[in-house]
């Protein structure tokens, strides 16, 4: 390795400790805790009821009073609090080495002087507790409140300048492939809720299409209508993490009704495949989708 080099790294590596010391002195990772602490407690203390107000279909229309609104307002408040969670090292390491490179080693050995005296100590308590009165305070402008809306609003603008594709003149209508066993249906809708679980809701549905009698116009609103909610969904529920058939309802040798639990981090969403016997086989004849669990239990 080349000798200026070397000494490069050396100079960089001294930066890094001054900063990362006279750091301590200022007592910057507690700093960094306690915003963490605050944080959590903000969402705690979150007046949910405030916010469906200013945005009602924010917990996806329930409201106070509705007999969901408890577990509602808890999994608002457990994503809140997840959103406050950070890795404390990459941010304390930027900050040591910002001050190593920003000030002289004779300035590092001033302030950390500075620091250990006894007005030095005082005012970093001083400081701690000034920062957690300002975090406490900090509350949101109005328009980063109404975000959610205009970002709702702006897609569904987006959306109705959509048309679907017209189909060619003369196009002969579409062949519906029914699977020719039960078996084989409860197959295709496992591969179609592994593409779920990924993210990729447009592969899912289209391995359904030609065996639905779903139009394909239908299948491009669920899509378009999923892929909308999806970026609110990985904000609230956090990562997919597995999917699981949880029920297979039966209905003589005419009916099934797959029922699939897709796992996210903090939640989930239930997908429902019906699917009909009709004179050549099995054919999917609906698909839905819910966030809300409860209807699980009816």
């Amino acid at each position: 390795m080349p000798l200026s080099l070397l000494f490069v790294q050396s100079v960089c590596a001294q930066e890094s400790e001054r900063g990362r010391l006279l750091a301590q002195e200022m007592q910057f990772p507690k700093a960094f805790q306690d915003a963490i602490s605050v944080c959590v407690e903000n969402a705690e203390q979150r007046k949910v009821e405030d916010d469906v107000a200013k945005t009602p279909g924010l917990l996806g229309g329930i409201v106070p009073g509705d007999k969901d609104w408890s577990e509602a307002k808890d999994l608002y408040i457990r994503m809140l609090k997840a959103q406050c969670a950070y890795d404390p090292a990459p941010p304390q390491q930027a900050f040591a080495q910002a001050l190593g490179e920003s000030l002289s080693a004779s300035d590092i050995d001033g302030l950390i002087a500075f620091y250990r005296s006894d007005l030095g100590r005082r005012f970093v308590q001083a400081s701690l507790a000034a920062n957690n009165a300002a975090n406490r305070a900090n509350t949101p402008l109005p328009e980063v409140e109404g975000a959610y809306d205009d970002f709702g609003a702006g897609v569904q603008t987006l959306l109705a300048r959509r048309k679907p594709p017209e189909a060619p003149a003369g196009e002969k209508p579409r062949i519906v492939q029914a699977m020719a066993s039960m078996d084989a249906a409860m197959a295709l809708s496992g591969r179609m809720m592994r593409s779920i679980e990924t993210g990729n809701i447009r592969e899912a549905l289209t391995l359904g299409l030609p065996h639905t009698v779903i139009t394909a116009e239908q299948i491009e609103a669920l899509i378009q209508q999923v892929e909308q909610q999806k970026p609110f969904m990985d904000e609230r529920y956090g990562k997919s993490v597995g999917y699981e058939l949880i029920r297979n309802d039966t209905i003589h040798d005419a009916l099934i009704r797959a029922i699939f639990l897709h796992r996210f981090e903090r939640h989930a969403v239930v997908w429902q495949l019906l699917w009909y016997r009709g004179k050549d086989g099995w054919v999917l004849s609906n698909i839905s989708y819910t966030d809300q669990l409860p209807q699980l239990f009816r």
